[in-house]
């Protein structure tokens, strides 16, 4: 008994991964071997008296109260998510979120659960409860992109330039990256007779990723390419329009 006490504490100390044993030391393999055969159940079984001698009622009882304030901080923050002109229209979006019980507002303060609220400054954005956000990345018009799911913070500037655009002005992205406020750039110009030109991919997997994250956004590309100098990837533009 006291021998399985040993080799337990030993399992613990090195967090439960196999022994290497000493060529010098009597090694005894019956009872290391039992307590290697029962490690999960042993683990989960610790763990469970751990949480009941701290009166843990969650694992997330565990995190550090900053951690814990920082996830309830999260939990609070509203979601945000931009209509796709390239699929859809904020007409068709409305209308789905209805057939999915959900209920347009007027105000922040009335967000709460199945509601959301269309914003005052971009005019395809819309807000939901942050505690929606497990729902929302579930329902089709999510998951088929014709609502896209992003912080404000990506779509002002968009918003902003687009503001100051003549009819017909293409307009040059840089930094790219995964090319998906690149495609909402183009979902808020569909239709308006411009184009964009994106800059700043370094890599053909980054490639690969743009181009996949422009088909499902439905923004048609042309011209996709890399240039290499000295044997390194400069960059690669690719422009897409309706």
């Amino acid at each position: 008994h006291n021998l399985i006490i040993v080799v337990l504490c030993d399992y613990m100390e090195r967090k439960f991964q196999s022994r290497l044993v000493r060529s010098d030391l009597e090694d005894d393999d019956n009872d290391d071997d039992v307590v290697e055969n029962h490690r999960t159940k042993l683990n989960a079984a610790l763990a469970r008296l751990c949480r009941i001698s701290l009166n843990v009622l969650t694992l997330d009882s565990f995190l550090p109260e900053s951690v814990r304030k920082n996830d309830k901080i999260a939990s609070g923050m509203l979601v945000s998510a931009w209509v796709n002109a390239a699929k859809t229209s904020l007409h068709e979006v409305k209308q789905a979120l209805h057939d999915k019980n959900f209920k347009e507002v007027s105000t922040q303060d009335e967000l709460t659960h199945l509601t959301y609220l269309h914003d005052d400054h971009c005019p395809d954005l819309i807000f939901f409860p942050g505690q929606m956000l497990q729902k929302l990345e579930k329902i089709s018009i999510v998951t088929k992109k014709f609502l896209v799911l992003q912080d404000k913070s990506s779509s002002v500037g968009l918003h902003a330039l687009v503001s100051v655009l003549g009819e017909d002005d293409d307009v040059v992205y840089v930094n790219v990256g995964s090319a998906i406020s690149a495609g909402h750039l183009a979902s808020i110009l569909y239709n308006r007779g411009s184009s964009v030109y994106a800059f700043g991919v370094t890599s053909k997997k980054q490639l690969k990723q743009c181009s996949m994250n422009l088909e499902k956004l439905g923004v048609r590309g042309q011209g996709y390419y890399l240039r290499k100098i000295n044997q390194q990837i400069d960059g690669c533009f690719f422009l897409f329009n309706k």
